[in-house]
């Protein structure tokens, strides 16, 4: 057991050697990959606004997203204020 206080005996060793064992693996295509995540960023970007421009938006027609709500209307007819 190691105890701090010097109490006991110190089992852990002073040094300790460490040693890499080095695999080879195939190279990584860069412009490949890169290309690949531009393209998924473009997909995505297009598909985005292509959401805002041409959806309905309400979900009686379909659409994902609400562009605007109403506030709830008080017992008189106006919205009340914070």
């Amino acid at each position: 057991d190691f105890q701090p206080n010097g109490g006991g005996r110190n089992t852990m060793p002073k040094s300790f050697t460490v040693e890499y064992v080095w695999i080879e693996e195939a190279d990584v295509d860069l412009e490949s990959g890169v290309l690949f995540l531009f393209a998924i960023v473009l997909l995505v970007a297009l598909l985005g606004i292509m959401d805002v421009c041409c959806g309905s938006g309400s979900e009686e027609n379909g659409g994902t997203y609400t562009t605007a709500r109403k506030a709830p209307k008080s017992a008189d007819g106006f919205a009340k204020r914070l």
